[in-house]
């Protein structure tokens, strides 16, 4: 992928603007849970640091409606001080006299941390404005951000248009390992779909002609009996999909002829009346699930049908759980795919989201090729190729090398 890195761009002594994924777990007092993002996010700023930039950070955290406490930065910021052991400096705005005042004082090494974005109508908008003050705030921007990059927000898609911008490491690993996948695999190539959200069906088109098999499972094999016109009882799927023009196109992608040749749908599921720990369950093929009854889990047959394909793949890419993991009653179908890609020896690729969140929790994360940092991000290049956020970078480096050639030209 064509953008700037790092070393590429000119960063000694400058006002540098790091847009991050910094949208970490909170429990109800506002306390940090799981920091896995901000350890990610490390590299890149000792890096600018290391450069005697003035390091200017800004992030998302959850979708607030207004200012809400809970949701600012600040303790963020005290625990990336703690990490970097170094003072991380917090203003509760975004731009404004007094950020510009704030980062004029700085020096260089030191690191700001702005308020959160989304408190603010013109990042989601991405109004010119507001693009405008963030732009001048420092000399250049740089996109450590891989989650939200398929967003046209002001911080991700507006401001890399004035200000030189390259990737910061993470970026520069999903999109170099993703592409890895999608452009060059090895075969067999061995996509797994589960999850409630009926998005993964633009995906499951996108990489019909270029894997070999697809497992599915969860509430998107649910939609697809639906759409199949079997009994599915009570169990969840995505009912927004349900529409006549949503159906008009899942049955266009359920009637491909690769989908007959490469889909591998449950032949079993767990199912229970509730959703919830100790409960009664039972294992159904999948056409005998009785109304009142809901799939809460692939069953024994198809863990051990997956099982099978997975041990063989060369290139394993997983995307949604096969149901509803965080019970351990549902947990079984999940966990063999978690296990199944950290046994692997080819490449594994799991995307963000609650995949990510599958395979931090039964602890191997460790164990796979990369775990990506997005989720509906994750989905978007893989359907398409690239992202809003990268494509901009993209173009300034191609604006770049033409501004050199010709500055060249006129020199000879």
């Amino acid at each position: 992928m064509p953008f700037l890195d790092l070393q590429q761009l000119d960063i000694d002594h400058k006002t540098v603007l790091v847009r991050l994924d910094l949208n970490v777990p909170l429990d109800e007092e506002g306390n940090i849970t799981e920091d896995s993002r901000i350890i990610a996010s490390l590299p890149t700023l000792q890096h600018l640091l290391d450069r005697n930039a003035k390091v200017v950070l800004m992030t998302h955290m959850g979708r607030p409606k207004g200012q809400d406490p809970k949701l600012s930065t600040l303790n963020v910021g005290k625990r990336i001080s703690r990490m970097l052991f170094r003072e991380v400096k917090h203003i509760n705005q975004c731009v404004g006299n007094d950020v510009k005042q704030t980062i004029k004082a700085m020096k260089p090494g030191e690191i700001l941390l702005l308020e959160n974005l989304r408190f603010f109508e013109g990042e989601k908008k991405n109004d010119p404005q507001f693009v405008k003050q963030l732009a001048e705030l420092a000399d250049v921007y740089v996109n450590e951000c891989f989650g939200v990059s398929h967003r046209e927000h002001a911080s991700m898609y507006g401001l890399p248009k004035l200000l030189p911008g390259a990737g910061g490491f993470c970026l520069r690993k999903e999109v170099d390992t993703l592409n890895k996948m999608m452009q060059n695999p090895k075969h067999p190539f061995v996509a797994v779909l589960g999850g409630v959200k009926a998005d993964k069906m633009d995906v499951l088109k996108n990489l019909l002609p270029k894997v070999d098999q697809v497992l599915i499972g969860g509430g998107l094999a649910m939609l697809i009996s639906k759409l199949q016109g079997k009994n599915v009882g009570s169990s969840k799927f995505d009912d927004e999909w349900m529409t006549e023009d949503m159906q008009k196109r899942l049955k266009e992608v359920i009637q491909h002829p690769d989908f007959v040749k490469k889909v591998i749908l449950p032949e079993d599921c767990i199912v229970a009346q509730e959703c919830k720990s100790d409960v009664p369950t039972k294992a159904v093929d999948k056409d005998s699930i009785e109304d009142g009854w809901m799939a809460l889990d692939i069953g024994p047959k198809t863990r051990e049908h997956f099982k099978s394909i997975l041990e063989k793949a060369q290139t394993i890419m997983w995307a949604g759980p096969m149901g509803v993991f965080e019970i351990d009653q549902f947990a079984e179908g999940t966990k063999m795919v978690a296990k199944a890609m950290a046994s692997s020896k080819g490449l594994t690729v799991v995307g963000g989201g609650q995949s990510g969140m599958a395979i931090e929790q039964f602890n191997l994360a460790d164990r796979v090729t990369h775990v990506s940092t997005g989720g509906g991000a994750f989905l978007h290049f893989v359907s398409y190729g690239s992202l809003p956020g990268i494509d901009v970078l993209t173009n300034f480096k191609e604006q770049s090398q033409q501004k050199q050639r010709m500055e060249m030209q006129t020199i000879f």
